[in-house]
């Protein structure tokens, strides 16, 4: 706004609607291959073995609202792992259609059948790694699954590499993840879930799921590896290890006398193509 800065690589989602108040078309908003997400711990109670447990909790979570009011309609709702990517058939869950009513009142029948009540509530820890704009997003979380659920879940921060160590140990139940991609293909989300991954930090292993990862490894038709990857990401959301909540935008202020920045899902921005173009003031 005083005209020292001509690009930035990010702004914060809960600015975009005072931002763009005051500089309408410098602010650029556009997708991104990157998901937000939760993680459960699959070897330990309460998570383990119990995915009407994980499920409930999933299709409890309301993420037009998370979309809409807590991020400012920047970031929009994920029902499952991969963002939309040409020619990849985005599997998702019949209940991502349902309206709230009918999603949460199936969200309570699984959550009875899990073995919860108002009078037996699940109690759990969120855990989340310290960052400004994360604590919102907890604190909502947390509140949905009250009031939709009855489930009382403690958000509870930890400084990053703290969290990192926990998560490695296995130590936290449920947990904040994301992810951006290293490469425009949904393998790159998806080997997150694969037995013995390292970054696996929930310790998810499913035989059927590392098969159809393995075959779309070393399958050479695109197209052919499209769907295998499209029925191993379908039993994961089946499965439900995960909570897909939001997926990532590229968020720039950009002036209007810089020129040739190449929009592109992965944020890449090759300053070879960028120009300025001859002008006053700001």
């Amino acid at each position: 706004m005083a005209g020292d800065v001509q690009y930035t690589s990010f702004f914060s989602p809960q600015q975009y609607r005072w931002l763009k108040s005051q500089l309408g078309d410098q602010v650029q908003v556009g997708p991104y291959l990157g998901i937000q997400m939760l993680a459960f711990n699959m070897l330990e109670p309460p998570f383990a073995g119990n995915r009407d447990l994980r499920l409930a909790l999933s299709m409890a979570v309301d993420r037009q609202i998370l979309s809409d009011k807590v991020r400012q309609g920047v970031f929009p709702p994920a029902y499952a792992m991969t963002p939309p990517l040409p020619g990849f058939q985005e599997p998702l869950p019949d209940w991502a259609s349902w309206s709230d009513e009918r999603r949460h009142a199936e969200a309570r029948r699984l959550y009875a059948a899990a073995g919860y009540s108002a009078s037996h509530p699940l109690k759990v820890e969120l855990v989340y790694g310290t960052e400004p704009t994360t604590r919102d997003m907890m604190d909502a979380l947390a509140a949905m699954w009250r009031v939709n659920l009855g489930a009382q879940v403690e958000p509870y921060n930890e400084e990053f590499g703290v969290m990192l160590q926990d998560l490695a140990l296995h130590k936290a139940k449920l947990f904040w993840s994301g992810w951006t991609a290293g490469y425009p293909d949904p393998y790159t989300f998806e080997q997150l879930y694969k037995s013995g991954y390292a970054q696996n930090f929930g310790a998810y292993s499913e035989p059927h799921f590392d098969a159809l990862l393995a075959a779309a490894s070393i399958e050479p038709d695109n197209s052919k590896r499209y769907r295998l990857l499209e029925q191993s990401e379908t039993l994961l959301n089946a499965e439900a290890p995960y909570i897909p909540l939001l997926y990532y935008s590229t968020l720039h202020l950009i002036k209007p006398y810089v020129k040739g920045v190449p929009r592109n899902t992965m944020d890449i921005d090759g300053s070879r193509y960028i120009y300025i173009l001859e002008h006053e003031g700001h």
